[in-house]
């Protein structure tokens, strides 16, 4: 992924990670150099756990919050937004589609113009592109 990174993302750029669970990305990313990065999970539990692992990464934030309610990020907030198997996950639940319009729009209103939106999915593209034109 970091070729892609590099690509898109500069090192200042204020990134938020849309469901960070508790996987290992953002702390590569942090690791790499992207500092300003805003976690964010539904589980208040995994937030728990992301807070206590990365103690060593003291500008790394978590936060419980809803996807599909961004409600403390103000519009035109973020350079990057990061989608990783979120949009999969979203997908196995009650009202997928519903839900997954409603992450994106969110994502797309605290994305700055110019930004970027990056999805990491498990599913074929043609099996996500529809959603997300």
């Amino acid at each position: 992924m970091q070729g892609l990174l590099t690509e898109f993302i500069k090192k200042d750029d204020l990134i938020i990670n849309l469901g960070c669970g508790n996987g290992q990305f953002h702390e590569d990313m942090y690791d790499d150099g992207y500092t300003d990065i805003l976690n964010i999970d539904i589980s208040s539990v995994v937030i728990e756990q992301m807070q206590a692992r990365s103690k060593e990464r003291p500008e790394m934030l978590f936060q419980v919050m809803d996807v599909t309610n961004l409600d403390i990020c103000t519009d035109s907030m973020f350079d990057v937004a990061i989608d990783k198997s979120t949009i999969d996950a979203l997908l196995c639940g009650d009202h997928s589609l519903l839900m997954v319009a409603t992450m994106l729009k969110e994502a797309q209103r605290v994305i700055k113009p110019g930004g970027y939106y990056i999805a990491i999915s498990y599913g074929k593209p043609k099996n996500r592109a529809h959603l997300l034109n």
